[in-house]
């Protein structure tokens, strides 16, 4: 047996790694999960980088929104030479359409660094959340970042192609029907499926254990439904509203302070509607009212009402 001679501790974002020598001068790791001191000193050092990130995806993706709509104005509705015309059109705001879309592309960037933050945050105090739910929002981030500029690139090369050629009907039905554009675009549905399942699961579980106020967890919820099934305004006013937000939570300038689960570092649930009254009477100074319990026949012989009723019904 050999002694142990190394014993560097290695924290990571999620676990302590201690290394020690292995058999035949080898290393082996020993994990475990870090403690609620460790996880506190993590939040507090990466906080600033997830409140950064979430605003500025917040600020991205209203940006993004805006810039497309701008870029989009006098796009061709449909008609019998509709293709030809699109096809003239990307070529035309082909700058203007690449910039929309980088400013787009960037804000999923923002939205998968403050996601990432809140999971570890929230599967720390709440164990049962999935690992799945960083994987999609992870994922579905990368794949929305990768599609919209490379759908783009696509689109402004296959329009100056058939500026250069032959410009035909054929031809202007290519420009956004080649194979490029048809995968980047499924790409980007799975994408889109991703982050949405990643918002709804992310959010669900941070409100349960309160990291999230009731507010922001169901808002941040809506805001992952609006990502698959877009309703309302074409802009993505809720994500945007609710990043920016996330992100002055994360920088503790909320309205009524931070939630007290980020200072303890475990669950600290919302209370029921039945649990806050009580609270408030306890406030107020007042004891809840004890719950109204039979009277019984006291040494005098008398009856509770109740037995009065059953007496009178024998008599009848």
């Amino acid at each position: 047996m050999l002694a142990v001679t190394i014993d560097s501790v290695i924290t990571s974002r999620m676990r302590t790694v201690r290394v020690y020598p292995g058999p035949g001068g080898g290393v082996c790791e020993h994990s475990r999960p870090m403690t609620t001191e460790e996880q506190l000193a993590w939040e507090a050092r990466e906080r600033p980088r997830a409140a950064v990130g979430a605003i500025a995806a917040g600020v991205l993706t209203l940006g993004g929104g805006v810039a497309a709509a701008l870029a989009y104005r006098g796009f061709p509705k449909d008609s019998p030479g509709a293709p030809v015309l699109r096809a003239l059109f990307y070529h035309d705001h082909a700058s203007e359409l690449l910039l929309a879309s980088a400013v787009l592309a960037l804000g999923p960037i923002g939205i998968a660094v403050a996601l990432s933050y809140l999971y570890r945050a929230t599967r720390h105090r709440h164990a049962g959340l999935a690992p799945v739910a960083r994987f999609t929002a992870l994922f579905g981030a990368a794949s929305l970042t990768v599609s919209t500029i490379a759908q783009q690139v696509l689109l402004n090369r296959n329009a100056a192609d058939f500026v250069d050629g032959a410009q035909t009907y054929i031809a202007a039905k290519a420009v956004t029907q080649s194979d490029g554009i048809i995968a980047m675009a499924i790409v980007r549905q799975a994408g889109v499926l991703a982050l949405g399942f990643a918002f709804v699961m992310i959010c669900l579980n941070a409100m349960r254990i309160g990291l999230l106020t009731r507010f922001m967890g169901i808002l941040g919820m809506i805001a992952g439904v609006l990502l698959v099934i877009p309703i309302g305004s074409p802009l993505p006013i809720v994500q945007s509203f609710w990043l920016i937000a996330l992100g002055a939570l994360f920088a503790g300038r909320w309205p009524n302070g931070v939630p007290p689960a980020w200072a303890s570092g475990k669950a600290e649930p919302w209370p029921t509607q039945l649990q806050a009254r009580e609270q408030r009477e306890a406030a107020a100074g007042r004891a809840p009212a004890p719950a109204s319990e039979p009277v019984v026949a006291g040494p005098s012989g008398a009856a509770h009402p109740a037995s009065r009723k059953r007496k009178r019904k024998r008599r009848s």
